[in-house]
């Protein structure tokens, strides 16, 4: 779904987690209904420092900022859909933005599970180590294709 197309309320529903592919990385949010969207980011116009972000709402249109609109179902809710939006909302304001400890991703997850998670840091986490060692290799002089191989899947991965 784009942001200039209409809301269509039959696939998107309160306490949804969304997430835009801005490219290295997915942005999060908490869909609150009514085309509204409360996420982890800095405020409009502030968007050149992390230092400036901040749980706030923001329609679907600012959300998206003309991306593709996803909805994660990988993770199971321990809250209903309306304790979800409670527990975003209760967020609202809050800073402390970190990029590995307490970034979008976390804030969804957090609200919909109780559990501070990111995948994306996970992932990166993975394709670095997995990168450190085929450098090391590299470096000690071994030639190791497979693990080439397996970098290379785990970027991709990383990137979809």
């Amino acid at each position: 779904m784009k942001a200039d197309c209409p809301l269509e309320e039959t696939s998107i529903q309160g306490g949804d987690i969304l997430y835009v592919n801005r490219g290295l990385y997915k942005h999060y949010g908490v869909y609150a209904g009514d085309g509204m969207v409360i996420h982890f980011a800095p405020l409009a116009g502030k968007e050149t420092s992390a230092d400036n972000a901040v749980v706030h709402e923001t329609n679907l249109g600012n959300f998206l900022k003309g991306g593709t609109l996803k909805i994660d179902r990988k993770s199971k809710a321990k809250f209903t859909r309306p304790e979800i939006v409670e527990r975003a909302r209760s967020q609202i304001g809050k800073k402390s933005y970190s990029l590995v400890f307490h970034n979008c991703e976390h804030f969804a997850h957090w609200c919909k599970t109780g559990v501070y998670e990111s995948d994306q840091v996970n992932s990166a986490i993975d394709v670095a180590v997995e990168g450190a060692i085929y450098a090391i290799e590299l470096i000690k002089g071994e030639r190791n294709p497979e693990r080439g191989e397996k970098l290379i899947s785990k970027l991709k991965d990383y990137l979809d």
